[in-house]
């Protein structure tokens, strides 16, 4: 049997709304502990949360969404809304959060 051939099907896995926080939370380089301060829950409730043992509140995941920057209908459904702006054309440069107790900068870096 070849390594090459198909099988008859293949698994698609499905992503959860666990998933998409984990991954909101990764690519907007959050911590835990920042996510648990920001949002007044504790870090115990975001490994929940972010692992799959408990489901946010409807309120909690509008304020994780914020928080991350990323679309709220993406995070509960995983679909984006209508709404959400095209990409902006690359720079070649990645994008950085810096956090200050004043609010979050959006700086580029080399």
């Amino acid at each position: 049997m070849s390594l090459l051939a198909s099988p008859p099907s293949r698994r698609v896995p499905a992503f959860d709304l666990a998933d998409r926080m984990r991954k909101a939370a990764r690519e907007a380089d959050l911590s835990n502990g920042y996510l648990a301060e920001t949002l007044h829950v504790s870090e115990s409730t975001i490994s929940g949360w972010l692992n799959g043992a408990h489901r946010p509140p409807k309120l909690a995941q509008m304020m994780f969404a914020a928080v991350c920057d990323v679309d709220e209908e993406w995070l509960v459904t995983g679909t984006p809304s209508s709404a959400v702006a095209p990409p902006l054309a690359s720079t070649g440069r990645r994008m950085t959060r810096s956090r200050t107790r004043s609010g979050a900068n959006h700086r580029p870096v080399d």
